[in-house]
């Protein structure tokens, strides 16, 4: 028995709805007094997404409490699905997602072959897809060609016999299903449509409450059940609209489309805020929020453009709130997920031992280590000996139980190995998880603040479940395939959660918006292929066959989000919606207004679409970024300046906010290296020829013979490069070649210096510690302390200072390491009161020049008697090699002394003085810090302070 009621269009959806099951002045309500309690029990109430249906208990929980019921027990809530269920599978087991693909693999007979059941496995989602399409009107691929119009349409585009071959293997496979005891759900869902499972006799009623798009299937589920059971309709509408509807609440196309299009007279061009970009749309949603503590005076958010939802979030947090998505949160981005993805990796460890990556996501992982630290491990130790071991090894991979000498790595490493191999003694790939997460987790007390990994830990232990099902077992896979099996099926894993904060805002999806007890509304990323979503060059389900197949097509798409459109302005306040619309996406993108904006009225149109694609003032506004106040930074007041280094004056000189960063903050990025860092390089290659100039040094004679001074440099060279061990990674072993190429020209340049009789007076690396500034009263007492990489002599020239430099165009180490010129540089140097050489150009280095200062103010033997500094520049070839004193037409660098030391004085003042801006022209700070500035703050990091 069906019926059809009419909830008030001008009121909310969920407090009609509520009113219509607790009873009102229009209804009397469907309450039962139950043993003294108030019962809604003898009902199922469909609803279109989980979330809504959480949103119905909870307002009807308010209204029981309202009325001074003290509760209900409330109806039974389903979604559409739900309801369709087969009433006989012959005793088969509907095959879950874990046990589908075995099977699939099984059947293609790629069960031993990774590769072939990589490809098999894209595949079989082909096909999980067609039939979840094909699942909303009950039909299975077999279905397809028995549709005359279907038919019509596959003949004249010749894909008939594609379409006969899918429903061939569809058959096939369902019987190899069959054998091993599963049944596919999309069979299941076939069968229900024509013998359904029937709904339990404790249910009276079943009541759709303004369903926009029931499946087709389900209503043929509801047709086949017991003719007893009521089967209400409530339309959210005026009664005079009952034509627009068929008669489970669908609107019809032919008058929620063109002409017959709904005019939204509650949503006008005020309404909708456009910006140029995702980042200004979202900025625009989040200044838009109260900033309000009363729960029920918050909007609605609903972010309709998914590739706007980390700028929503970004831009939320900023303001003050967290977006929360309760619906599905991926295991894999768990903590959890991440720690299984990192042990999977080392389940079956290579021919070179475990994979360095996995390794250090495992070691780093906050669970193990306070694991390793209930065995007596120190969790700083363990930490620094994972940065020590990457930065210095560069490994690709870690040999088992490898013994590195550094401290704190090598006894926590270990500790691990042997965990992974007590595990690996498990039961396969899952019990192999459940080992090493025993050992993990066995000594963790939970927190009362759990509550996301108690819910990852289920969906974890679910996934393992369905891997380990007894059909699973008799299929027999390969290795390899169970475990790439097992991380499919990890990787797709999702679990509910509700956020802690009550500042945190919950997004609600595009059917759920009706059903919200808001009172306002905020749709962002209101886009054409957001909303309305629509098909287009499906493979296999194009548009048109959806529409022969009576599936859900465009334009019933358009006809249902139109109407929803219609209902939600329309139960509200005017001006409660309002959308957010971009131009173009952040990568530049351009972004169509949705269709939805333009249900206005005829005469209105041109007026809407000049609004829409008109270039606004706001648009081309760029909001400044507001950092939430725990991220902002806490500046020294004052630098303790009076200890300084050549290199840290040379870093001011060139941008003051980077050394502000630099040696102010202590900033550094931890780099997830695959290759040698730029410091890296140079250190490995200043080793080298720090080891030559030493075995010169202890030399009556030196080398001066070009093929000489290279093989030792290449011998030295390849002693220093073991440390990499026997197999580094191709990026590694590239910038080992690089280096031998480098040392290779510097034989040339070793070479000439010796025949010119210059030779290696003191250790290479010679440290020093001076006050260089004793006659200036101001600057006294400031010590500079550095190193030098090399001193040469030279008995008619004196003594020389070099400094060893990678660069790699020797034709622009001028104008990018010496000197710098332009408008910019100019300006600047001016603004932080540095001298001009020769007026045209500022110095970007003062290292050599106080070099000299130093050593001849500290050690006698070298007063008056350094008279050269030099670069020597070590690039891949002849032609970026050589010695640098000063670029063609400029003086040479011993001749800009004076300049030098004037600048490095003017350097000291200015941070003695706490300036640090502007920063130096060009992208210093944004090359060295720009990622330590987030774009997207986290919720783990707002403890920084």
């Amino acid at each position: 028995m069906r019926m059809m009621e009419f909830l008030d269009p001008k009121h909310p959806l969920l407090a009609e709805l509520t009113g219509y099951l607790c009873g009102n002045e229009r209804f009397a309500g469907k309450i039962r007094e139950v043993e003294g309690a108030k019962s809604l029990a003898h009902l199922t109430v469909v609803a279109p997404t989980a979330q809504s249906a959480r949103m119905l208990r909870l307002a009807l929980a308010k209204e029981a409490l309202r009325r001074g019921w003290g509760g209900v027990l409330p109806p039974k809530t389903v979604l559409p699905m739900q309801l369709v269920r087969a009433r006989e599978t012959g005793g088969l087991k509907e095959a879950a997602p874990a046990e589908l693909a075995a099977a699939w693999l099984k059947f293609t007979a790629a069960d031993t072959d990774l590769e072939a059941a990589n490809s098999q496995l894209g595949k079989l989602d082909q096909l999980s897809d067609i039939w979840r399409t094909l699942a909303g009107g009950g039909l299975l691929m077999g279905n397809v060609t028995e549709n005359a119009q279907a038919k019509a349409l596959l003949d004249e585009n010749s894909e008939t016999a594609r379409w006969d071959a899918l429903a061939e293997t569809e058959r096939k496979f369902f019987e190899f299903l069959h054998e091993r005891g599963l049944m596919a759900p999309a069979e299941i869902v076939h069968r229900a449509k024509t013998d359904p499972a029937p709904v339990p006799e404790t249910i009276e009623e079943i009541i759709l409450p303004a369903l926009a798009d029931p499946i087709g299937v389900m209503k043929d589920v509801l047709e086949r059940q017991r003719a007893e059971l009521k089967i209400t309709v409530l339309i959210h509408a005026d009664s005079r609209d009952a034509h627009k509807f068929d008669k489970y609440g669908r609107p019809k196309t032919e008058w929620w489309t063109g002409e017959r299009r709904p005019i939204l007279d509650n949503f006008g061009n005020g309404d909708i805020a456009l910006a140029t970009d995702t980042t200004g749309m979202a900025r625009r949603a989040a200044e838009d929020f109260p900033a309000a503590e009363d729960e029920k005076a918050l909007p609605a958010l609903t972010i309709l453009d998914e590739t706007a939802f980390t700028e929503t979030a970004s831009a939320f947090l900023n303001a003050g709130y967290e977006v929360h998505n309760p619906s599905a949160y991926r295991l894999a981005t768990s903590s959890l997920g991440r720690l299984a993805r990192g042990l999977m990796a080392l389940y079956r460890p290579r021919l070179q031992g475990c994979d360095w990556t996995a390794v250090k996501m495992v070691m780093r992982s906050d669970d193990t280590i306070k694991a390793m630290e209930a065995e007596g491990l120190n969790r700083e130790a363990i930490l620094s000996g994972i940065d020590l071991v990457q930065n210095k090894l560069l490994p690709i991979a870690m040999a088992e139980n490898a013994k590195t000498g550094i401290e704190g790595f090598d006894e926590a490493f270990g500790r691990l190995c042997g965990w992974l191999e007590e595990a690996r003694a498990a039961n396969g790939i899952t019990g192999f998880l459940r080992s090493a997460m025993k050992r993990i987790f066995g000594r963790h007390n939970l927190p009362e603040d759990a509550k996301e990994f108690v819910e990852a830990a289920s969906c974890f232990r679910k996934a393992l479940e369905q891997l380990e099902s007894e059909q699973i077992r008799a299929l027999e896979l390969g290795n390899g395939v169970r475990e790439l099996l097992a991380q499919r099926i990890l990787d797709a894993a999702t679990y509910t959660l509700e956020p802690d904060s009550s500042r945190a805002i919950k997004t609600e999806g595009w059917l759920e918006l009706a059903w919200s007890e808001a009172e306002k509304f905020a749709l962002v990323g209101m886009h054409e292929g957001s909303v309305p979503d629509s098909i287009a060059g499906h493979p296999f389900l194009p548009d048109s066959l959806r529409t022969a197949l009576g599936l859900t097509d465009n334009a019933r798409r358009l006809a249902r989000d139109s109407w929803l459109m219609k209902e939600l302005t329309e139960s509200h306040a005017a001006h409660a919606v309002r959308a957010y619309v971009s131009t173009t996406t952040n990568q530049g993108d351009i972004c169509r207004p949705s269709r939805l904006l333009y249900l206005c009225q005829e005469a209105e149109l041109p007026k809407r679409t000049k609004y829409l694609f008109a270039t606004h003032e706001a648009d081309g506004r760029r909001f400044p970024r507001q950092v939430a106040e725990k991220w902002r930074l806490r500046l020294p007041k004052q630098f303790a300046a009076d200890r300084f280094s050549p290199s840290a004056i040379d870093t001011y000189l060139r941008c003051p906010l980077t050394f502000l960063l630099r040696y102010g903050l202590k900033m550094r990025k931890l780099e997830d290296k695959r290759e040698l860092g730029y410091d890296d390089f140079g250190t490995l290659m200043h080793a080298v020829l720090e080891r030559y100039a030493n075995e010169q040094l202890s030399r009556a004679e030196q080398l001066s013979d070009e093929a000489q001074i290279a093989e030792a440099l290449s011998r030295i060279a390849a002693e220093e490069c073991k440390v990499y061990g026997p197999a580094p990674s191709v990026n590694v072993r590239m910038q080992l070649d690089s280096l031998q190429g480098r040392i290779r020209e510097f034989a040339k340049i070793q070479a000439k210096w010796a025949r010119a009789g210059w030779r290696v007076a003191e250790r290479p690396e010679y440290k020093f510690e001076a006050r260089p500034f004793v006659g200036d009263p101001d600057l006294a007492e400031v010590v500079i302390k550095g190193t030098v990489d090399r001193i040469d002599f030279h008995p008619e020239l004196g003594y020389r200072l070099i400094d060893y430099k990678s660069w790699d165009k020797l034709g622009e180490v001028n104008s990018k390491h010496i000197m710098a010129g332009g408008a910019k540089q100019l300006e600047f140097a001016r603004e932080m009161g540095y001298p001009l050489p020769d007026g045209k150009r500022r110095l970007l280095t003062v290292q050599l020049m106080v070099y000299k200062l130093c050593l001849e103010s500290a050690e006698e033997k070298f007063a008056g008697k350094v008279n050269d500094l030099c670069y020597a520049v070590l690039g891949e070839d002849a032609e970026n090699s050589g010695e640098f004193r000063g670029a063609k037409r400029q003086p040479p660098l011993i001749d800009m002394y004076d300049f030098g030391l004037e600048t490095a004085k003017q350097v000291i003042r200015n941070i003695r003085a706490n300036r640090f801006w502007p920063p130096g022209p060009g992208d210093e700070w944004q090359y060295d810090f720009k990622e330590l500035f987030v774009e997207s703050p986290e919720k783990d990091l707002e403890g920084w302070a």
